[in-house]
């Protein structure tokens, strides 16, 4: 049997209400307050580097709210924010696809509209649960924050947000070894693989089932007019 800790259960997960994103004065716009209104040091760090590399105030309270949401997270499994690992990633984007946001429980004029798309704008209003984008947008600001700590030499070692695993084809992997590579008019390819650019490469077979129509055309009027040339227009050569 494998060896695996046991799993833990996302549906009985309950995150606090510890801390809030608020506006700051200076050079971070916003930042995140613990209960006692002390800053959280490591997600201040982050977002004072975010902001030096010119991103602005509303991706800046963007990442304060995903990490508010994480560290909370962190808190409801007990594990420290330099201690989690892809098993804590995994459960947390598990939980986010189960859980409805805090505002679901306060709404009231808008309780009934929620998740449903505007008559008007055709837009559809934020509903109660996290969408699919709010959970990659999560993992990639996850990500980030743990990358800028790893490079500074603090832990984890690892980043726990593990990046999806490439698609690496071998060259020509589903080629029949009994069949001969297929060589096309313009670009040197294989049965069944696509070129640089899209579409359909012809084959020099296709190029002379094309130009033979347009060939007899040109003989057939050159017959009845031996002083025209076969080429005219703006394509004749100089001279």
């Amino acid at each position: 049997m494998l060896d695996e800790e046991d799993p833990r259960a996302i549906e009985h997960i309950r995150l606090p209400t510890w801390g809030r994103v608020v506006a700051a004065e200076g050079v971070v716009p916003w930042r995140i307050e613990g209960d006692p209104g002390g800053l959280i040091e490591p997600v201040d760090v982050f977002l004072r580097d975010f902001v030096a590399r010119g991103r602005s105030a509303a991706s800046v309270r963007s990442y304060a709210l995903a990490l508010l949401r994480w560290w909370r997270f962190l808190l409801a499994v007990d594990v420290a924010w330099d201690e989690a690992t892809s098993a804590e990633v995994r459960d947390f984007v598990l939980w986010l696809g189960q859980a409805s946001k805090p505002i679901a429980g306060s709404r009231k004029a808008s309780a009934t509209s929620a998740g449903q798309i505007n008559p008007v704008t055709r837009k559809r209003h934020q509903g109660d649960e996290y969408t699919p984008a709010t959970i990659r947008h999560s993992n990639a600001v996850l990500r980030s924050f743990y990358e800028f700590w790893i490079e500074r030499g603090h832990r984890p070692l690892v980043n726990p947000v593990v990046r999806e695993r490439p698609r690496v084809r071998r060259p020509h992997a589903h080629h029949n070894p009994l069949e001969p590579f297929v060589r096309r008019a313009g670009c040197v390819t294989t049965r069944g693989r696509r070129s640089d650019i899209r579409g359909r490469c012809p084959t020099i077979a296709d190029r002379t089932t094309l130009v033979r129509p347009l060939l007899s055309v040109r003989r057939t009027k050159s017959a009845q007019s031996p002083s025209t040339p076969l080429w005219s227009g703006t394509c004749s050569p100089a001279g």
